[in-house]
């Protein structure tokens, strides 16, 4: 009897530290943008205000380098001489709003450096593992 009640207190110690580690591994929405510059063309391609998964086991972790490698596939197709742009990304943050801002922001200092600005519309964070 007593060893049936050490196996029972152990099987559920071992539950319970299962699910406050789930708890601790929660998914988080963040939100970044990726952008490329080329300083002899004075251009800057921009991405829209994108969203990411954190700690997601799921889908592609955005805290991981997917964003960059999927934004440069991206401007691949867009550009012959891709390899030729400084590419960047901010990724990621917590809040949509001060992540919008500081996109706002980067694209009106290169406004100000007298770079035209393409936008992106069509790149999105791609999450899915493939």
């Amino acid at each position: 009897m007593i060893m049936k009640t050490k196996i029972l207190v152990i099987a559920l110690a071992i539950v319970c530290s299962s699910l406050g580690f789930a708890s601790a591994q929660k998914e988080k929405k963040i939100y970044g943008f990726a952008y490329a510059y080329r300083y002899n063309q004075k251009v800057l391609y921009m991405s829209p205000l994108l969203n990411g998964v954190e700690k997601s086991t799921m889908y592609f972790d955005a805290m991981e380098n997917a964003l960059y490698v999927q934004w440069d596939k991206k401007l691949k197709t867009l550009l012959d001489d891709s390899y030729n742009y400084t590419k960047c990304t901010y990724a990621w943050f917590y809040d949509y709003d001060k992540t919008n801002d500081y996109r706002t922001e980067i694209i009106g200092n290169y406004k100000q450096k007298g770079f035209s600005i393409h936008y992106v519309d069509d790149f999105y964070f791609k999450k899915e593992k493939r």
